[in-house]
């Protein structure tokens, strides 16, 4: 534990979770109004898929430019800044009649919410740099995100339904306002050494990463987790509200009843990669995405478009993408020290672009389960063959972790 740092871990979790969690809802609250938005401006689902495919983008280019700045300049700071601009984006969105200015809050948005969730995540590595210890916190921190999609949907549905949409943004607003208060009061500096910025510091560091096993096989599991429940998020409002007719917070409801799988697996992470290891958790997770995704596409095809053959598969997936996504974060991040800001920004790209790529490419085809299940299978099979072909070098890494500092 960072000799500065007073709190103990539940409160650690207070005071980091919200830094987290901004992105999440920054997507959840928005997510139900994405159908109505398209009428609103009378623009195509593919132009509305910016907002989120954008956004995903944005917050991968953030996390490359954010994670030497947090290594320079402190967690702290760079959480800071991050916040503000969230709340002009938050602000900027809703209040004009251009499409143009509500892609631009939600680009600011997604800037600032990527900030705080690398400052958090980095904040986590420097303040528990033993794994085991690491995957615990990581898992805690996957609950309280979890909190998000199980709730959030449905207060944002209920928002725009009974007021207007634009009072989403004022959530929001108030939200981050929020957490930039407790974060000023309550948040204390864990770097544990600065650096210079300068190419040839980058370069080593990011060629340090990337060629670094844990980073290749690990990175890729949690990108597949994160990228298939961005795919679900993209592709579920269409399928329950248009496809299916129910209304925004019904589909809250559906929205959350998924979010509660992820809630309950990110629960036994810790467990599962304490009792057996953070491979094999991994691993476990990519067979249960490609379980779901198989189940998706099989429900389709027999029964066609169901409430039940849509959101029970989807449970299955997100479960298996919170073992990838908390597990896998863990192993990445486990070999780097004090470039863990650099390290994580890394990370956050491969997972941010994955996904805006996914929902890009996953507006092309026909919205529907098969198509989401289909592109599930593939991914998560890539990522369960690649957990086997390197399953002795990373079981050795599990178990003897080489700290890489960077000077």
């Amino acid at each position: 534990m960072n000799k500065y740092w007073k709190y103990n871990d539940r409160t650690t979790l207070y005071i980091l979770a919200p830094l987290v969690s901004l992105f999440a809802l920054g997507l959840d609250f928005y997510i139900p109004i994405v159908p109505q938005l398209r009428y609103t401006y009378t623009t195509s689902q593919e132009t509305m898929q910016l907002t989120l495919s954008g956004f995903m983008f944005v917050c991968a280019i953030s996390q490359i430019i954010v994670g030497p700045i947090c290594d320079k300049y402190g967690r702290k700071k760079t959480a800071i800044t991050s916040l503000f601009i969230f709340i002009i984006g938050s602000i900027i969105a809703p209040y004009n009649e251009q499409f143009s200015f509500m892609l631009l809050g939600r680009i600011l948005q997604a800037a600032g919410s990527s900030g705080t969730f690398l400052c958090a995540y980095t904040t986590v590595r420097d303040l528990y740099p033993n794994p085991s210890t690491s995957t615990k916190i990581y898992s805690y921190i996957n609950m309280c995100i979890s909190q998000s999609p199980i709730f959030a949907p449905l207060m944002g549905g209920f928002i725009a339904q009974t007021t207007n949409w634009q009072m989403v943004f004022v959530a929001l607003t108030l939200i981050g306002i929020t957490t930039l208060v407790s974060t000023h009061l309550f948040y204390i500096e864990t770097m544990p050494k600065k650096h210079t910025i300068h190419y040839q510091h980058l370069k080593t560091a990011y060629r340090d990463v990337i060629t670094n096993r844990n980073f290749q096989v690990y990175s890729l599991a949690a990108a597949t987790g994160m990228g298939s429940f961005f795919m679900f998020f993209s592709q579920s409002p269409y399928i329950i509200m248009e496809i299916l007719g129910y209304s925004k917070p019904i589909y809250g409801i559906f929205f959350g009843v998924v979010g509660m799988s992820f809630f309950i697996a990110s629960l036994y992470t810790s467990y599962l990669t304490k009792r057996y290891s953070i491979h094999t958790t991994v691993s476990l997770g990519a067979i249960l995405m490609l379980l779901g995704g198989t189940l998706l596409v099989l429900s389709q095809l027999l029964f066609n478009i169901t409430i039940a053959g849509f959101i029970l598969p989807m449970m299955i997936v997100v479960a298996g993408a919170a073992y990838t996504i908390g597990a896998g974060l863990a192993g990445t991040m486990q070999p780097f020290g004090s470039i863990a800001g650099i390290a994580f920004s890394a990370i956050g790209f491969v997972k941010f672009a994955f996904s805006a790529l996914l929902g890009i490419g996953l507006m092309q085809l026909n919205i529907s389960p098969l198509s989401l299940g289909q592109l599930i299978m593939l991914l998560s099979g890539i990522s369960a063959l690649s957990c086997f072909a390197y399953r002795t070098e990373l079981r050795t890494n599990d178990s003897s972790p080489l700290i890489a500092e960077l000077c």
